[in-house]
């Protein structure tokens, strides 16, 4: 309790929390991450930066799910378009190529 008067915001269940703090600017949340554990775990949290990549860019291919869900949402956020598709590209080339030995 703040001077008598509740503190609402930490009564929120984790998926409103998370919904609100996907439209925050990321100056916001790296803030936001400095208040306590539970909004520090919010803030890096992969259900967030899922959001907040669908968000900004719309439709997710399966493909681009898929590689954010091996290195992370946040890190596929902050990784450059041109790594990325550089990433993915030595991933369809991966699947070719096991594919490919399999079939011989």
């Amino acid at each position: 309790m703040c001077r008598g008067k509740f503190d609402f915001l930490v009564r929120l269940p984790d998926p409103l929390l998370l919904y609100i703090m996907s439209y925050l600017e990321l100056e916001d949340i790296a803030r936001l991450s400095q208040v306590s554990h539970r909004f520090e775990t919010l803030c890096n949290s992969d259900k967030l930066w899922e959001m907040i990549v669908q968000n900004l860019s719309g439709k997710i291919t399966p493909e681009m799910r898929s590689l954010a869900q091996e290195v992370g949402w946040k890190q596929f956020f902050f990784t450059n378009k041109i790594q990325l598709q550089l990433q993915l590209r030595r991933r369809r080339e991966k699947r070719t190529d096991s594919s490919e030995s399999l079939s011989d």
